[in-house]
């Protein structure tokens, strides 16, 4: 039998990774919306299909516990980072995530 304080941390975890996934999404909405013009996709054409799948695996994260498609949706995250800082601009690294589980992400290398 799972104990009741078992349950509710199992419960704290699924809450937030279901927000964490919504905040990404969110904020992958609103670059793409409100920063990405068409001259940003004429030279980064794969923008388009890169935020529909981050859309996509968002609602995978919301919706099932699969590290795979976890995986997936930080490398569709990166290379959404990726180009978004290259029309920025700014030169670019790859960090161990300072947060569990520590995977590497990509940063602006300021």
């Amino acid at each position: 039998a799972t104990t009741l304080s078992a349950r509710n941390s199992m419960s704290r975890y699924i809450a937030i990774k279901e927000s964490e996934a919504t905040k990404a999404k969110e904020e992958i909405r609103i670059i793409w919306g409100d920063f990405i013009k068409p001259p940003h996709v004429e030279k980064h054409p794969e923008i388009h299909s890169i935020t529909h799948n981050i859309m996509m695996l968002g609602g995978v994260a919301k919706q099932q516990v699969s590290r795979e498609k976890a995986m997936m949706l930080l490398a569709e995250i990166n290379k959404f980072a990726t180009i978004f800082f290259a029309i920025k601009e700014m030169k670019t690294k790859i960090i161990k995530a300072p947060h569990a589980p520590n995977e590497e992400i990509v940063v602006a290398d300021i």
